[in-house]
């Protein structure tokens, strides 16, 4: 009796410590930025999409934006933190594409994805020579405004047509620049997601283009096209008002 209780013993010391093994230690996960209009993805610099709220048809030719302060929420509340100059990501779609991004992680079960749209005020008040070139905040992004000492958070350009005619030249652009302090927005998605150790998870997050100008903030597309944020405060505010509520995880 008392050695079949040490193999029982030793039976669940075993199962735990290989419990314990499969789900300490760090996994990875995999932000993926998927732009969309109406629901279906985008394709950049080629097709034209409606919006039959605005009686508007456009092209996007350029999108960008920075998130900084990144946190993963466990389901405890726990916290894991990205919130150094070094942890900032630029995502982008112009010349080339970068719309993902990796975390390395503990593993664990996760339910909120909290970030900065945009800099915080510490990492904006850096320049770009504090940088390698390369880096998201270096040189070679073309992300910053020398004249206003600030970063330039995000990047939306493309042509429209504010007669919505099937067929009609998009004879307008458009462009919101969006940047500076007090031009940011902390955005938090609703997401349960697992990270196992040594294994990498796939976690798309939607962007509804139609939300930028069919958010909760009024915007009218047909007439309120460009803004460069210090030249249009109210614009660039209610602008990101809407970019911030376009987010979401199935």
């Amino acid at each position: 009796m008392k050695t079949k209780s040490i193999y029982l013993l030793l039976a669940v010391v075993i199962f735990i410590a290989s419990s314990c093994g499969k789900n300490s230690g760090k996994g990875t996960v995999n932000l993926k930025m998927v732009p969309e209009a109406s629901g279906n993805p985008v394709q950049f610099k080629t097709a034209v999409y409606t919006d039959n709220d605005e009686d508007v048809r456009y092209r996007v030719d350029n999108f960008q934006f920075y998130i900084s302060n990144i946190k993963f929420i466990k389901d405890d509340n726990s916290e894991v933190v990205f919130s150094k100059a070094d942890d900032v990501k630029l995502f982008l779609w112009k010349e080339y594409i970068n719309d993902q991004e990796e975390f390395k992680i503990p593993s664990g079960d996760y339910s909120k994805i909290v970030f900065t749209l945009g800099l915080t005020p510490d990492i904006n008040a850096t320049e770009p020579g504090d940088y390698n070139t390369d880096k998201p905040l270096g040189a070679n992004s073309g992300n910053y405004w020398l004249m206003s000492n600030s970063y330039i958070y995000s990047k939306f350009e493309g042509f429209i047509d504010t007669s919505n005619t099937m067929g009609a030249t998009l004879d307008n652009s458009f462009l919101f620049h969006i940047g500076g302090d007090g031009f940011s927005k902390e955005v938090t998605i609703i997401k349960d997601f697992t990270i196992s150790r040594d294994e990498s998870t796939e976690l798309p997050i939607s962007i509804e283009f139609n939300k930028f100008w069919n958010g909760p903030s009024t915007l009218d597309l047909k007439t309120e096209l460009q803004t460069h944020t210090l030249n249009k405060p109210d614009l660039a505010t209610r602008f990101l008002n809407n970019f911030a509520s376009s987010f979401s995880a199935e």
